[in-house]
């Protein structure tokens, strides 16, 4: 084998018959386990920066709750609020326009509210929909999971 000459083992076997077969071992460490693609792989991906998020927020009738649930400062969430009094259209639009604007955001860190304000038809909705899981090892998860039990679900 020239393989053999460099010092290396080569990445494939040949049987007796003459078949070549793969040596997996790498190929396996390599690979994330299905477990851990559901906690890093960013659960669910980016939210695309032209989707409307604001489709989702019609069951919301209260801006703050949801705001400070996204973790928004309440400083924040208040000025949303006073800054559009009686329109919740426009508290809506500044709030996900705000918490946009922070960092890139995942599906995750959208459904989370809604299940906080125990929305869950909603949240188990976006939780299918964007192949988001809440992992019973994560606090945050926990807390997700205690509200709309069934979230997980398919």
């Amino acid at each position: 084998l020239i393989a053999g000459f460099y010092g290396q083992k080569p990445d494939y076997e040949v049987t007796q018959d003459g078949v070549r077969t793969e040596d997996m071992s790498n190929a396996k460490k390599s690979l994330p386990s299905a477990e851990n693609v559901v906690t890093t792989s960013g659960n669910g991906g980016l939210i695309p920066e032209d989707e409307d998020l604001l489709i989702h927020l019609t069951i919301i009738a209260e801006v703050m709750p949801f705001c400070t649930h996204l973790h928004l400062p309440a400083e924040d969430c208040n000025t949303i609020e006073a800054q559009n009094p009686m329109n919740l259209g426009k508290q809506k639009d500044a709030m996900v326009k705000q918490w946009r604007a922070i960092k890139k955001r995942t599906w995750k860190e959208f459904i989370i509210p809604f299940a906080y304000l125990s929305k869950c038809v909603k949240a188990k909705e976006l939780a299918m929909e964007h192949s988001v899981y809440f992992d019973h090892q994560l606090k945050e998860d926990q807390r997700v999971l205690k509200k709309c039990k069934d979230i997980n679900d398919k």
